[in-house]
């Protein structure tokens, strides 16, 4: 029926996860704070062959741009992706405006995947007793580098 919904399998969630990902939307578990990225602020490229990942954020020419490189570990039994071994690039003030942009929410911390397809990646952040719930949905961009 229509109404039924199949979860891909985890080997299918990680092998679509591959490709380049630009963040539309962050929510927090209510929906009360959403925050909508229509300018495509933050792009993450993801390598599954590799297990990498490379994440950008343009900011205002003030806080120049945030980078961040890491390894990834995947968890397939909770379909978890977690950054190890991260390098970020950032100036001070860039830093402190992170704090605020959803970069950090984004791709900084361990993610959830709820669904991956060919169009969109929903993750939830595996939270802390102390942290918010927050999903992230991001739209692939084609090989031009369109979203």
């Amino acid at each position: 029926s229509s109404d039924e919904f199949n979860l891909a399998t985890s080997e299918q969630m990680l092998a679509n996860l591959d490709g380049s990902w630009d963040l539309q939307l962050l929510a927090d578990k209510k929906g009360d704070g959403v925050s909508y990225y229509n300018t495509t602020d933050t792009t993450q490229i993801i390598s599954v062959q590799h297990m990498t990942c490379q994440a950008s954020c343009v900011t205002n020419g003030l806080f120049g741009n945030i980078e961040q490189q890491a390894s990834l570990r995947y968890d397939a039994s909770d379909r978890i992706v977690t950054p190890v071994n991260a390098k970020s690039t950032q100036n001070a003030l860039a830093s402190l405006w992170n704090f605020g942009n959803g970069f950090a929410t984004s791709v900084q911390n361990a993610q959830q995947i709820m669904s991956v397809d060919s169009v969109l990646l929903i993750t939830r952040r595996t939270q802390r007793e102390t942290e918010r719930d927050y999903f992230t949905v991001w739209r692939r961009r084609d090989e031009n580098g369109d979203v």
